[in-house]
């Protein structure tokens, strides 16, 4: 089955394709997307749902929202909060030390910002992204 190769930036609605697709820029699509194997060394910002048949291959953060106030990203060991990005470990000590970002560490948004930090990293190792951070392998 050919490829159908995507270039461009916006789509409007959804997008279904039956076989694999590969992205050749950045795009949002304001729909659902739903295809066969998916390649991209792009950022793609899908709006609905995204369902994805076969492989996925991200070439760079792949983000969680988990219905909350901040994005959360993974690339590797390193997890991005919002805009705050630290490797596992870093997050761990963040969190053990009650450490300060956008929220005090006894309210209710600190807690949901952990939360989604430990659901994160439990989707991790659910789509195969190493979750051991480099300064455990020493």
């Amino acid at each position: 089955m050919e490829t159908k190769i995507i270039n461009t930036s916006k789509i409007e609605g959804d997008l279904i394709v039956s076989g694999p697709i590969q992205f050749d820029c950045d795009c949002e699509i304001t729909g659902d997307l739903k295809c066969g194997n998916m390649t991209t060394a792009f950022n793609i910002v899908v709006r609905g749902d995204q369902y994805v048949g076969g492989y996925q291959d991200v070439g760079g953060y792949r983000y969680f929202c988990f219905g909350a106030k901040y994005r959360y990203g993974v690339l590797g060991d390193i997890v991005k909060i919002g805009c705050v990005s630290k490797t596992i470990h870093e997050w761990e000590l963040f969190f053990k030390n009650k450490e300060m970002i956008q929220a005090k560490p006894d309210s209710i948004e600190y807690k949901r910002i952990e939360f989604g930090f430990h659901a994160a990293k439990a989707l991790m190792g659910w789509h195969n992204i190493n979750p051991k951070s480099k300064e455990e392998d020493k």
